[in-house]
């Protein structure tokens, strides 16, 4: 009970962070709400594919961690770590082929593709930047270390909420952007902060 009570919390402030893109978006424009409603779906799709490798590290971690098998863990990480950056960047890549194919079939308002164009960068940065803290997300919820993936992800989204009222009333819709990604390297550096207390374990 306390373990799910610790990732429905953590759900609750991750969800809020991408409603608050949303939010921040309609302060720009509709049309900008309007794009980055159709972007946000790359980076979801993207962990998609991401969150299969923490979903399958999640029981191998907790198997290590059974049998006190620190170098088994370690390796587990390791591995677990480079492939899903590894498959980050061939998404990352398969989005630069096929953006401009997907955005001329999602969309036939000329405003929109431009802009969405405009912003295809941070499409592309995000997800090989993201697929970090996904997969210690996986490492921590495979150790029961669940208070502190709740823990982390306030101090992120707190992170976030800051920083995104500054950058986007300096850059507008690229701080909306350069903000989500700054998100996810809060997750992940406050993550790897308390990753000390899964090593306790052994």
């Amino acid at each position: 009970l306390s373990i799910n009570l610790d990732i429905f919390l953590r759900t609750i402030f991750l969800t809020f962070a991408f409603l608050w893109i949303t939010y921040l978006g309609s302060k720009i424009g509709e049309d900008y709400l309007a794009v980055n409603t159709i972007l946000l779906q790359f980076i979801i799709l993207a962990s998609f594919f991401l969150d299969a490798y923490a979903f399958s590290t999640e029981g191998l971690v907790g198997f290590a961690i059974g049998r006190r098998n620190q170098k088994s863990f370690l390796t587990v990480v390791k591995n677990s770590i480079q492939v899903s950056f590894i498959t980050a960047l061939l998404i990352s890549i398969i989005y630069i082929i096929l953006f401009k194919e997907i955005i001329n079939l999602i969309t036939d308002i000329e405003i929109l593709r431009f802009i969405s164009f405009q912003h295809i960068l941070w499409v592309i940065i995000i997800p090989p930047v993201a697929c970090f803290c996904y997969q210690l997300d996986g490492i921590f919820i495979g150790a029961s270390q669940t208070k502190e993936i709740r823990n982390a992800m306030i101090v992120s989204v707190l992170g976030y909420l800051g920083v995104s009222i500054l950058l986007t009333r300096y850059l507008g819709n690229h701080g909306i952007w350069f903000s989500l990604l700054l998100f996810m390297i809060f997750r992940a550096i406050t993550l790897q902060f308390y990753f000390k207390n899964i090593l306790r374990k052994f």
